[in-house]
């Protein structure tokens, strides 16, 4: 609920809020909101106070929603790990498990070649779409074109 605040300042306190500010609409603003009977000084820094709290309030946001954004980019960098190293290597040793040893060795090639094509393929339509055209673009142009 706001309150309505009924300040209002003498021809001698408005002309000293005016010289202290410098400008008109600030000075008939501290002087509706704040009360200046005890002196023009005291009124201009209540009102400094009070903007100098909500930009430090500002500033206090501003920081909390950047940490928060720099632990959501940690999380997606370290998933994206889990999938490509670990998960990766968990599907060649279920592969190569389940063959002859002599095969295995090309199992394991065929495992990482198949995750190094994802990797460039994946980079390759993100690119794409990060340039504004979506996979269309990256097929159309090939990859060499791309600056």
């Amino acid at each position: 609920m706001a309150t309505l605040s009924l300040f209002s300042c003498t021809d001698d306190q408005i002309s000293a809020v005016l010289d202290l500010v410098g400008d008109s609409a600030l000075t008939s603003f501290i002087c509706s909101e704040y009360d200046c009977s005890i002196s023009a000084v005291s009124c201009v820094l209540k009102y400094m106070a009070k903007t100098q709290a909500a930009q430090a309030a500002a500033q206090e946001d501003t920081a909390n929603a950047e940490v928060a954004l720099s632990l959501d980019v940690m999380f997606l960098l370290f998933s994206a790990y889990l999938v490509f190293g670990p998960m990766q290597l968990g599907f060649a040793l279920l592969c190569a498990g389940s063959i002859r040893s002599k095969n295995s060795m090309n199992i394991l090639l065929k495992v990482g070649a198949a995750a190094a094509w994802a990797a460039l393929a994946s980079g390759a339509i993100e690119r794409g779409r990060e340039m504004g055209g979506g996979p269309a673009r990256v097929c159309s142009r090939g990859l060499s074109k791309l600056n």
